[in-house]
C-alpha cells in the first residue's frame, strides 16, 4: 500500500460519501482524462463507479432546417414589445420542420462492488484523495486489523488499478463483482430514464466480465483480472470469492460502442501483460499526473496547518472564507480539470467523469460562459495545453456554426448555439436561449485570444484562433443594423438568466461587449496574420459605432439599453468586460470604474436567492478584476456555504435553501464551479494581460501567508512569489518562456523596493505602484524583494 502524503493537496474525510440514494455524488473522483472512478467508501459494501468519457446515451442529431425567413416576424414582434410572442417563434418553426434535437448525455459504464466480510463493526474509519498522485484510499480497523483500500486510474496504461490490503491477524474476505447503477438513479426532476439491456456477467478464476446495450445497439463493459496473496479465490455464478487473503489486486479495462465478445478477449490479453505490483503501477502514473498537477501550487496560508473536509465544511459555513478551505478549492478545482479531461480528450462537462445518474440534468458542454470560465483558468495555471480538445472540436465542426448563421438567421459568419450536440456544432435544444442568445462564438473567440495572448503560438492565430474571430464578427455584422443617424442595433438580442419576461430584447449590454472585444482583438492582430484590409476597414467602422456601456441614472450597466434591469436575476452578461475579455480593468476611466463596481455590488446584494454556483462565482471573478477584496471574498464564500457538498464539489445551487446562492430541490452538480473557483483565486493572486502584470491586485485581509509557484501570465511568463505576514516582504519572480517586455503594478500595501536584479527604483504614482518597461530575454528572470506594509 503506498503512504499518502498530508498536506493541502489531499482530502481527508472520516465518513464514506453521504448523499442519500444518490452516494456518488459525494464519493471521492480519480481519473486520467479518459477514464473515471467514482468511490463510495462503504467500508462493508464498497461500491466503485466506473465511467468513460466516450460513453454517452439519449440524444437526438439532424440537420438544422432553414427557419431564416422567421427571423423578420421575430425582430417585428420585438420591437412591437411582444416579447413572450417572439420568443415561440423560432422554436415553432424548427418543431413543425420536425427539429427536435436531444443532447447526448453521459452514462454510468458499471459499479465494481467489493463486499467485505468482517468479524466487528468498522472502526477509525478514514478516506482520502491524495490530488498529488490521483490515488484514492478507504481505510478502517476490523478488531486489531486494519483494512486498506486505494485506487487510482492510471495514466500510462489506461488502467483502474485496485488493491485491498491488511495489517493485522484478519485475513482479507470479500466478494468482487460487476453491475449497473441502481436503479433509483433513473429519477430525474421531471422524468424517469430506462436503462440499459443486455446486462451480461461472467466470472471465471482471474476475470471478470461484464457487458451491457447501449440505446444505439452498440455494447459497453469492463473486463476486471483479479490476482491475489495468500488464501483462495472461487469464481461463482454472481461473482468472485476471495477467503483468506492478504492483499488483493484488481486491474480493470474498460470499452464502449463496441461489442462484447471481442472486446473481451482484447481486454483479458492486455490485463494478462500486466505483471506489476500495486506500487509499480502507481509509480508510472504518479510520475505525469504529479507533473501536471504539480506545476502550479498555490497556499493562501503557509503558517497554517491542514484540515480534513469533514472540518472544514463547518468552516465554509462561517462568517467568512478561510485561507485553508480557499487553498484546498483551489486544488481540488485543478485537480479536477485535468483529471476529467487531457489534450487528447473530451471537453469538460459539468459532471467530469462522474456522474452516477441516467438522466443527469444540464450534463452537457455549455458555452453561455461556463465552458469559457472552466478553460480560462486553464491558462493561468499552466494548464494551456488542455484546450487542445476544445480547439478540435471546433475545427472539425466549424461548418456547422455557417450553417447554423445560414438557416436561422439567413447571414454569413458563425453562429454557436449554448448547447450543441456531442459531436457537432449544430443546435442541441430548440429553446428560446439556444435559438436567439448570440454571444456564445465570441465568447469562445475571446477565449481563443487569451489563449494566443499566454502562449503567443503564431499558428494556432493563424490557423484556429482568426478563422473563428473572423466568421464570428461576419455574424454580427450581418446581423446588427444602422440607423439613419448612425446608431446601431443588435435585434434580436438575448440576456441569459435574467428571468422569462426580461430575457429577450434588442440592444442587450453583453452583445456589444462581446463584440466590442471581438472587434478590438482582430485589429491588435490583423497585421500578425495579414487580414484583407477591406475587412480591416469593416471592423475598425463597427467598432467606432458601436455604442459605449448603457447605464441607467444611477451609473448602474443595463442588461438592455431601453429596459430597467432586474437586479435580482442571476444574468451577470453585462458585466462580460470585467471577468471574460480584458476590456475592463485598473487601468480603466474612473467612471468605467465606478459603473462596473456600482452593477457588481448590486448584484451581490439583490440575486443571491436566484444565483448559481456558476453565476457566483463570475461575481467573484468580477470583484477580483476590480479589486474588491471584501466582496470577492463573500462572493467566494456564498458559493462554498451555500453550494459545496462534503467532498468539495459544487452543487448548482443550494438545496437547502439559505439564502446565499440561490435554491433547487433537486440541483445538478456543477464541477465547472469547482474549476472557476480555482480561477478566482488565481485572479486574486495574478492579473496579466499584453505588456501588464499586476501582482496581488485582490488580497483579501486573512491571506497573510502566501506561497505561489508557477502562475502562468500573459506573454509566456511564469510568477513565483511569497509573502510573509511576519517580516512583511513580498518576494516576487518573473521569469520568461520567450523575449517579453512589460509594466508590473504592485499592491497599494507595497511600501518600497528594497532589492532587484533589474530594477532601482518603485514608481510610487497618484493611482498606482508600478516599475515601467521591465525587458527580459528568453530563459531570464527578475527577481524582487519588496517591504509591504
Amino acid at each position: 500500500m503506498a503512504s499518502l502524503k498530508k498536506s493541502k493537496s489531499t482530502l481527508v474525510s472520516y465518513t464514506p460519501a453521504g448523499w442519500w440514494a444518490e452516494t456518488w455524488r459525494e464519493g471521492l473522483f480519480c481519473g486520467n482524462g479518459k477514464i473515471g472512478a467514482n468511490i463510495f467508501g462503504g467500508a462493508a459494501l464498497e461500491q466503485i463507479l466506473l465511467n468513460h468519457s466516450d460513453l454517452v446515451w439519449q440524444g437526438r442529431i439532424s440537420v438544422v432546417p432553414d427557419v431564416s425567413v422567421k427571423i423578420s416576424q421575430v425582430r417585428k414582434l420585438i420591437d412591437e414589445g411582444e416579447y413572450e410572442q417572439a420568443r415561440e417563434v423560432m422554436q415553432k418553426a424548427l418543431i413543425q420542420k420536425n427539429f427536435r434535437p436531444q443532447p447526448h448525455t453521459p452514462l454510468p459504464l458499471c459499479v465494481l462492488k467489493t463486499k467485505m466480510t468482517s468479524d466487528n463493526a468498522p472502526k477509525n474509519y478514514v478516506r482520502e484523495l491524495n490530488m498529488a498522485t490521483g490515488e484514492a484510499t478507504v481505510s478502517y480497523s476490523d478488531g486489531s486489523t486494519r483494512i486498506d483500500r486505494a485506487l487510482f486510474v492510471s495514466r500510462h496504461d489506461d488502467t483502474v488499478v485496485y488493491e485491498i490490503t491488511k495489517t493485522g491477524g484478519r485475513f482479507i474476505d470479500c466478494e468482487l463483482s460487476f453491475d449497473l447503477m441502481d436503479k433509483i438513479n433513473c429519477r430525474a426532476p421531471n422524468a424517469l430514464s430506462s436503462m440499459p439491456e443486455g446486462v451480461t456477467a461472467r466470472y471465471e478464476r482471474q476475470f471478470m466480465s461484464f457487458a451491457a446495450r447501449n440505446d444505439d445497439g452498440t455494447e459497453f463493459g469492463a473486463v476486471a483480472r483479479v490476482t491475489h496473496n495468500g488464501g483462495s479465490m472461487e469464481p461463482t455464478d454472481a461473482c468472485i470469492k476471495i477467503t483468506g487473503a492478504t492483499s488483493v489486486l484488481i486491474c480493470v479495462k474498460l470499452f464502449v460502442n463496441s461489442g462484447k465478445e471481442k472486446e473481451w478477449s482484447a481486454l483479458k490479453n492486455a490485463l494478462s501483460t500486466i505483471k506489476e505490483t500495486y506500487a509499480q503501477l502507481l509509480k508510472k502514473h504518479s510520475a505525469i499526473h504529479s507533473k501536471l498537477f504539480s506545476s502550479v501550487s498555490v497556499d493562501l496560508d503557509s503558517a497554517a496547518d491542514d484540515k480534513p473536509t469533514d472540518e472544514l465544511r463547518p468552516d465554509g459555513e462561517k462568517g467568512q472564507l478561510s485561507p485553508v478551505l480557499a487553498t484546498k478549492l483551489w486544488n481540488f478545482g485543478r485537480y479536477l480539470l485535468l483529471s476529467a479531461t487531457s489534450q487528447t480528450g473530451k471537453t469538460f462537462n459539468p459532471y467530469g467523469l462522474w456522474n452516477g445518474s441516467y438522466k443527469p440534468v444540464g450534463a452537457w458542454v455549455n458555452y453561455v460562459g461556463e465552458m469559457q470560465s472552466v478553460y480560462q483558468s486553464a491558462l493561468a495555471g499552466d494548464l494551456a495545453s488542455f484546450l487542445e480538445p476544445v480547439f478540435n472540436f471546433w475545427q472539425a465542426n466549424f461548418g456547422d456554426l455557417r450553417d447554423n448563421a445560414i438557416r436561422l438567421f439567413g447571414v454569413r459568419g458563425a453562429f454557436l448555439p449554448p448547447v450543441t450536440t456531442v459531436s457537432s456544432g449544430r443546435l442541441g435544444l430548440v429553446d428560446a436561449r439556444e435559438v436567439y442568445f448570440t454571444g456564445c462564438a465570441g465568447w469562445l473567440a475571446a477565449l481563443y485570444y487569451r489563449y494566443y495572448e499566454f502562449t503567443k503560438d503564431q499558428k494556432f492565430l493563424k490557423n484556429t484562433a482568426f478563422p473563428l474571430m473572423r466568421e464570428a464578427a461576419e455574424f454580427y455584422l450581418n446581423l446588427m443594423s444602422s440607423g439613419a443617424d448612425g446608431s446601431v442595433t443588435l435585434n434580436p438580442s438575448f440576456v441569459p438568466s435574467c428571468g422569462r419576461q426580461n430575457e429577450l430584447g434588442r440592444n442587450a449590454n453583453g452583445d456589444f461587449a462581446v463584440f466590442r472585444s471581438l472587434l478590438k482583438n482582430l485589429l491588435k492582430i490583423s497585421s500578425e496574420v495579414r487580414a484583407d484590409e477591406r475587412d480591416v476597414e469593416r471592423w475598425r467602422d463597427a467598432l467606432e459605432k458601436l455604442p459605449s456601456e448603457f447605464t441607467d441614472s444611477e451609473g448602474l450597466l443595463r442588461d438592455f439599453k431601453m429596459r430597467a434591469t432586474d437586479f435580482s436575476g442571476e444574468s451577470t452578461y453585462s458585466l462580460f468586460s470585467a471577468f471574460a475579455s480584458t476590456d475592463v480593468d485598473f487601468l480603466c476611466s474612473e467612471e468605467t470604474l465606478r459603473s462596473y463596481t456600482a452593477t457588481v455590488k448590486k448584484r451581490l446584494a439583490e440575486s443571491r436567492d436566484s444565483q448559481t454556483a456558476m453565476g457566483m462565482s463570475n461575481l467573484a471573478a468580477v470583484c477580483a478584476r476590480l479589486g474588491l477584496k471584501q466582496q470577492a471574498s463573500d462572493a467566494l464564500h456564498n458559493l462554498t456555504a451555500g453550494c459545496m457538498l462534503n467532498n468539495l464539489v459544487f452543487s448548482e445551487s443550494d438545496w437547502r435553501s439559505m439564502g446565499r446562492c440561490g435554491y433547487k430541490v433537486w440541483p445538478q452538480l456543477m464541477l465547472s464551479a469547482n474549476i472557476a473557483f480555482s480561477g478566482v483565486v488565481q485572479e486574486m493572486l495574478l492579473y496579466s494581460k499584453e505588456g501588464v502584470l499586476k501582482v496581488l491586485p485582490c488580497l483579501p485581509s486573512n491571506w497573510k501567508n502566501l506561497e505561489v509557484k508557477g502562475l502562468a501570465a500573459a506573454g509566456g511568463l511564469t510568477v513565483n512569489m511569497n509573502l510573509s505576514s511576519k517580516s512583511r516582504l513580498l518576494n516576487l519572480e518573473i521569469k520568461a518562456s520567450k523575449s517579453a517586455s512589460f509594466d508590473l503594478y504592485l499592491p497599494n500595501e507595497t511600501k518600497k523596493l528594497k532589492k532587484s536584479n533589474v530594477a532601482t527604483s518603485l514608481d510610487d504614482g497618484d493611482l498606482f505602484k508600478s516599475i515601467k518597461n521591465i525587458n527580459l530575454s528568453a530563459g531570464k528572470a527578475a527577481t524582487f524583494v519588496f517591504l509591504m506594509n
